[in-house]
């Protein structure tokens, strides 16, 4: 499994959700990462539907100007691979993904109750 499709957002664990980003989702779809975040701006009221659509600036390597890149939470990356197309390496992806934002939950889950004790 590819651990760094999915991270915690914050070390916090008692707010702490698993989120991935839209570069990310773009370097493992193959598709720009322009394509993701015009999906995301065009819809944005749909992910907002599931929390706030989280952003932040980047300098990527070979980029004239810093990126906006956007974090996810699981059922904004859920609604945003709907939007897309299901090439075959974008299925192969989806079930990654899915797998690691279960992992995450567990993981989380499992420092929530060690912290309890």
């Amino acid at each position: 499994m590819c651990k760094e499709l999915v991270r915690l957002n914050t070390q916090d664990v008692s707010k702490a959700i698993p989120v991935t980003n839209s570069l990310i989702i773009s370097e493992k779809y193959g598709v720009s990462h322009k394509s993701v975040t015009n999906i995301l701006r065009k819809y944005k009221k749909d992910f907002e539907e599931f929390g706030e659509l989280e952003h932040f600036k980047n300098a990527l390597e070979n980029a004239t100007r810093e990126t906006m890149i956007f974090n996810l939470n699981e059922e904004q990356f859920y609604l945003l691979v709907t939007y897309m197309k299901n090439t075959e390496i974008a299925r192969k992806y989806k079930i990654e993904f899915v797998k690691m934002f279960s992992f995450m939950k567990k993981e989380l889950q499992a420092r929530q109750n060690t912290r309890h004790i």
